[in-house]
């Protein structure tokens, strides 16, 4: 609101525009800044469930697990 009125050649105060649509009971809504990345339709081939969340084994190395969306690529 305050942007629009600046633009418009209003001189008023964000705050002043703030205070006002307060104690007029408006509230601006936000936009959504998060957006998935996940692209869950896709040709490529999903690599089976071995482990189906039985973490708790008899000896050690026999499960191993972890995540790779720490790996830098060109798609960002």
């Amino acid at each position: 609101m305050w942007r629009e009125l600046v633009e418009r050649g209003r001189t008023v105060g964000r705050h002043r525009v703030a205070r006002l649509m307060r104690d007029d009971g408006l509230r601006s809504t936000t936009v959504t800044k998060w957006r998935a990345t996940t692209q869950t339709r896709h040709p490529f081939p999903v690599a089976a469930n071995q482990l189906n969340r039985q973490f708790a084994v008899a000896a050690p190395n026999q499960v191993w697990a972890g995540a790779l969306t720490y790996i830098w690529t060109m798609e960002g």
